[in-house]
């Protein structure tokens, strides 16, 4: 049986609301993900699916956030300082 995890599936407006809730840029998410912007915008847009390890990425991100809100939003905002 090889059921894809559950949270390895996400839409495009469940992706761009978690960059809203995480606080975290279109432009510093595709840094840290070390993809163009454009393919970003192509994830918020739904003009390509959210890859099964970015969608993983971002639940795993919301759930450091909830568990440690002070230390999660450190770790977040290098998302939008990480060098290019």
């Amino acid at each position: 049986m090889n059921e894809e995890p559950r949270f390895a599936s996400m839409t495009a407006d469940d992706f761009r609301a978690a960059l809203e809730r995480l606080e975290i840029s279109q432009r510093g998410f595709a840094r840290v993900a070390n993809v163009d912007e454009r393919t970003v915008r192509k994830w918020v847009l739904g003009e390509s699916p959210v890859p099964g390890l970015v969608a993983l990425t971002i639940a795993l991100l919301e759930a450091l956030q909830d568990a440690d809100q002070e230390k999660a939003s450190r770790i977040l905002q290098e998302f939008d300082a990480f060098p290019s």
